[in-house]
């Protein structure tokens, strides 16, 4: 009997301290009437409670304090000290007592009404008298002003005039010293035969059709296609097996025509087509001069589009159609690097991807080995520096040409294909081509949501900035990319 007792009283003490941490305090604060408060402006301040132990948390819309997360919390019985700040009144501090839970009730809340005091409004600034206004004609320091703004725009106007003579002085110095050479014809009253078409250094280097009608070895100009950044693309016929067959003439200007790095620049990207025959690599016929002593080169003609004019019409290509694009590139540079001694070609850009129909449907032709090298050497000259928005971080830091060099231009193509933007962009060469260096590149689908995950690992692994984490080999970027397309 005495045992079954001992058990009925340790029950009732474990139920009576059970009850002890169900049983506590609540607080909550409500606006004084006539205090011009409302509950909606306690809502969410922070308050703390300072006493024989410390409390902070939030009001919540019925003036409860809750905890960060929600919760309710069971305030200690004992005396604190309120505070909290709102905005527009002093900070406030009050005397709260939380008394004892009476055993066996429920949570007791205690409620405190406050009443704030409203911090007056911030000064205005008195301002003197407005000072008075003088005339611009008696202000010696504003005429002052005045004469050197026009001195600077005299000078300025005096720059660009002689950069102006000095420019076309240099584009037409060969045309002029042709012209002066060349013998008069004496006028005839009878109708005779148009001499022969020859080519024309005079000064209309400006006018469409300088060329049409001119000869080039055995190539006749039909047209200009376009005026590049130093040489003419010319559209040509010549006869071939009894008939008659375009090709696509690239001439250099006047001014380069005697340029020593642009002509080394010219002859070996001739000597390149020599020995590159691929499916995805333009095709180069001839590299002549024509009697004037006009260098020029042959090539295949391609009457269709280039990259860049497709992105410009599209935007943002479908994944599956940039990474065929893509592919046929790499495939031209997998042939080009498998060469003995291997070439590299270092200007890989949207520009120098063109197409043989105007919707780049067709397999993708790498063209433009202007500033490839064979071997692992850079080149000298300021003209192989090649186009800082797609250059590879490598060449900044002087590092031999190597496979992953074209590797990282082809993927900021491949970027720009996917998201419609180039990783890299400022205001000069030296700005861009120092994010190559430092900055890395946004993931793709930060940017575009629809480009696939295998996609975007391809491109940032093109992208590295360190050469031994890239593709080591075109040929390991051709596996992944058909895996990808034949998945």
């Amino acid at each position: 009997m005495k045992s079954r007792f001992s058990y009925y009283g340790l029950a009732l003490l474990m139920f009576l301290s059970f009850s002890s941490q169900i049983f506590a305090n609540e607080l909550k604060i409500i606006p004084k009437s006539g205090s011009g408060l409302f509950q909606r402006d306690l809502t969410g301040i922070k308050v703390t409670l300072d006493g024989a132990s410390v409390y902070s948390g939030i009001l919540d819309d019925e003036g409860l304090v809750k905890s960060s997360t929600g919760k309710s919390i069971n305030i200690k019985p004992g005396d604190y000290t309120l505070s909290f700040t709102l905005d527009g009144y002093k900070p406030a501090k009050f005397e709260v007592i939380i008394p004892k839970t009476p055993e066996g009730l429920p949570i007791l809340t205690v409620s405190r009404e406050i009443s704030l005091i409203k911090l007056p409004p911030p000064p205005v600034e008195e301002r003197g008298p407005a000072p008075r206004f003088k005339s611009f004609m008696e202000d010696e320091e504003f005429w002052g002003y005045v004469m050197v703004i026009l001195l600077l725009l005299i000078a300025v106007l005096v720059i660009v005039l002689l950069f102006i003579l000095m420019r076309r002085r240099s584009l037409y110095m060969g045309g002029a010293a042709a012209a002066k050479d060349k013998p008069k014809l004496k006028a005839s009253k009878t109708k005779s035969k148009a001499p022969p078409a020859e080519y024309d250094d005079g000064p209309i280097a400006s006018k469409e059709q300088r060329f049409t009608g001119k000869r080039f070895g055995k190539y006749l100009v039909t047209k200009t296609i376009a005026r590049g950044g130093m040489a003419y693309v010319l559209e040509a016929e010549f006869e071939k097996g009894g008939g008659t067959q375009k090709a696509a003439l690239k001439i250099p200007y006047e001014n380069y025509q005697e340029d020593k790095e642009f002509v080394n620049r010219f002859n070996q990207e001739a000597e390149l087509g020599d020995i590159l025959f691929h499916e995805n690599i333009i095709q180069l016929y001839e590299y002549g001069k024509a009697e004037t002593g006009t260098k020029f080169i042959a090539m295949e003609y391609v009457d269709g589009t280039d990259l860049r004019k497709l992105i410009e019409k599209e935007g943002i290509l479908e994944p599956e159609r940039s990474a065929k694009i893509v592919m046929d590139v790499a495939k031209a540079l997998d042939y080009a690097h498998s060469q003995n001694p291997p070439v590299y070609h270092r200007d890989i850009k949207p520009e120098n991807v063109m197409f043989k129909d105007k919707k780049g449907q067709s397999p993708a032709i790498l063209t433009d080995f202007g500033i490839a090298t064979q071997g692992g050497t850079m080149g000298t000259g300021k003209a192989l520096i090649g186009t800082a928005l797609y250059s590879c971080p490598d060449a900044a830091k002087g590092h031999p040409v190597s496979p992953g060099y074209d590797i990282y231009s082809l993927g900021v193509v491949f970027y720009e294909l996917l998201t419609g933007e180039v990783p890299f962009s400022g205001p000069d060469f030296y700005t861009i081509m120092r994010r190559h260096e430092e900055v890395e590149p946004k993931p793709p689908r930060e940017i575009n949501p629809d480009v696939p995950e295998e996609l975007e690992e391809i491109v940032l692994k093109m992208m590295e900035k360190d050469p031994k984490k890239r593709y080591k080999k075109v040929k390991e970027l051709l596996v992944t990319l058909r895996d990808y397309l034949n998945r």
